[in-house]
């Protein structure tokens, strides 16, 4: 992670946000290509009687600076400032989008601004510099994906077959284990547990999508030996939506999340993880999840 990186776009926690296109606000030039600031470990809030750290008080964060330029053409000079500052607003977190020359992309995400944005004039309003600066608390960076709108999408998922679509008369005993009637565990192929592979440096929290016609959906990772289940019908047309890492639950844009019961988690390597229900058409679920790089 030592390479050099473009910032792409800063997104608010609200959804809003802001391209670096070169048209009229530009990156300064110091500022287009940058490296992953060093953490800072020094902040210390408060430490024991004879000067020892306590537990979890040194903080690793770190600093970003962006800054650069805005230069009207087609757009006047104050709507470009005022675009400006209703975008970097204090009461806001923001998600900072890097790329590198290859075309791929991270992100790091609950940014603040430590510093306000700063708009420097010069006289006939040319042109003005600004700035804004960032404290990260969270020094891990995850991948980064967009569609072709430039929505920003996962940049990875798995399809997981119904458990009970494994042929041998299967069944999912006490413990997690799909077994057919002579005693074999089912890992692959159609139905079964399936291995799901995590390139993550931490462990994770899917997005876990079910469209029905689907009764009680469940989805369990042996390997963590976590477990949801959906209390509930998703009916044909409908798409429950459960976010672990953020604990919510959506049937379509009803919020749902209490009648989701327990959560998944996955681990760095190979996952065993299933998909089943008590009945429906439904014959597949996805997760979808981006990997922590580091």
């Amino acid at each position: 992670m030592n390479d050099k990186l473009y910032i792409k776009k800063i997104i608010r926690d609200d959804g809003a946000s802001f391209a670096f296109d070169g048209q009229e606000i530009y990156l300064a030039k110091d500022n287009t290509l940058l490296v992953r600031p060093d953490p800072n470990t020094t902040s210390v809030e408060f430490t024991e009687a004879d000067g020892g750290e306590m537990v979890r008080q040194r903080n690793a964060t770190y600093s970003q600076t962006v800054n650069g330029l805005i230069i009207p053409k087609e757009t006047d000079y104050w709507t470009l400032t005022s675009a400006l500052s209703l975008f970097f607003e204090i009461n806001h977190t923001y998600k900072l989008v890097y790329i590198k020359k290859d075309g791929t992309m991270f992100a790091t995400s609950g940014a603040w601004i430590s510093t306000g944005l700063q708009i420097v004039p010069v006289p006939h309003e040319e042109y003005s510099e600004w700035s804004v600066g960032f404290t990260l608390g969270d020094v891990n960076w995850t991948e980064y994906s967009e569609d072709g709108s430039g929505q920003e999408t996962y940049a990875n998922s798995v399809t997981l077959p119904l458990i009970s679509a494994s042929l041998g008369g299967e069944y999912w005993d006490s413990v997690g284990l799909v077994a057919d009637n002579v005693g074999e565990v089912w890992e692959t192929g159609n139905g079964g547990v399936q291995t799901v592979n995590i390139a993550s440096t931490r462990k994770l929290y899917p997005v876990w999508v079910v469209n029905g016609p689907c009764v009680n959906p469940k989805l369990q990772n042996n390997t963590t030996d976590t477990y949801a289940e959906f209390d509930g019908t998703v009916a044909a047309g409908q798409t429950l939506t459960v976010d672990f890492a953020a604990g919510t639950a959506y049937l379509n844009s009803a919020l749902v999340t209490r009648y989701v019961f327990g959560s998944v988690s996955f681990v760095p390597g190979d996952n065993l993880v299933g998909f089943n229900s008590d009945g429906g058409e439904t014959e597949s679920s996805t997760i979808y999840w981006n990997n922590v790089i580091g």
